[in-house]
């Protein structure tokens, strides 16, 4: 059976919502917090996995992992600190069920980590707007993780573990969605922050190629995806209150 899920907060609470099409169920995964941010993905029995954070009024910001098995969930510490605020994680699945969760930590030196199971592997010296995806055939021994994030006003790429290397795509650009397709390649929107801001589209095959979306679009909400023919389209919300639209975008390369 098919079935649709998504996260919300309601009451300072944590929910699930999980559909079969017929009726909605919902699930309280964690409460008495704040849940400031989260993000799902799916084991390969399709049982789903949330990765959130939280932060409590005693200044303790928490990310937790929930895992359901069936019949419950099981709710998981990956960190706690009692020292700046934690940003909306970003969660991965590999092949065989190991989960992959990325996070922006505020403090003296903003950084994103990347942890696996728990377990820190790298961090990134980056403000709290970035994006990663996981390679699809990843699995907990041998995983590729592509990662956009920007650091004093330039966005940045890198592929971690291998090669290790910061690239620089763009100066005054904070990054957006960030999309693989089935060949490998990398699809990016982000937003320009020059001329007014606007939205751009970027490219990767080996080498970052950008290009502005014509006609420009300056639009701050925005979502990517790719096709199964490995087309990227692009929903951008433009407009102001009451009157916003949605514009659907295909970016012909």
């Amino acid at each position: 059976m098919l079935y649709r899920n998504f996260i919300f907060t309601a009451l300072s609470t944590l929910l699930i919502a999980t559909s079969a099409f017929a009726q909605w169920d919902f699930h309280l995964i964690h409460g008495w917090s704040y849940a400031n941010g989260s993000d799902i993905a799916y084991k390969s029995n399709g049982y789903p996995v949330v990765a959130f954070t939280v932060a409590r009024y005693n200044n303790s910001n928490y990310v937790y992992l929930a895992q359901w098995d069936g019949d419950s969930w099981n709710v998981n510490t990956v960190y706690y600190t009692s020292s700046g605020s934690l940003g909306a994680p970003k969660l991965m699945m590999t092949t065989d069920d190991v989960p992959f969760i990325a996070y922006y930590k505020s403090y003296s030196s903003p950084r994103v980590f990347l942890s696996i199971s728990g377990t820190v592997v790298t961090y990134w010296d980056a403000t709290s707007a970035f994006d990663v995806v996981m390679n699809p055939a990843s699995t907990a021994g041998n995983y590729t993780i592509h990662a956009v994030y920007q650091r004093s006003g330039t966005m940045y790429y890198r592929c971690y573990p291998d090669p290790d290397t910061e690239v620089t795509i763009e100066p005054n650009a904070t990054p957006g969605k960030l999309a693989m397709d089935s060949s490998g390649d990398l699809h990016l929107v982000y937003y320009s922050n020059t001329g007014g801001g606007f939205l751009k589209y970027a490219y990767y095959d080996g080498v970052w190629s950008t290009w502005t979306i014509e006609p420009i679009v300056r639009s701050s909400s925005y979502a990517l995806v790719v096709d199964d023919s490995d087309n990227p389209i692009v929903y951008a919300q433009t407009g102001s209150s009451p009157d916003y639209t949605v514009q659907q975008i295909v970016i012909q390369r």
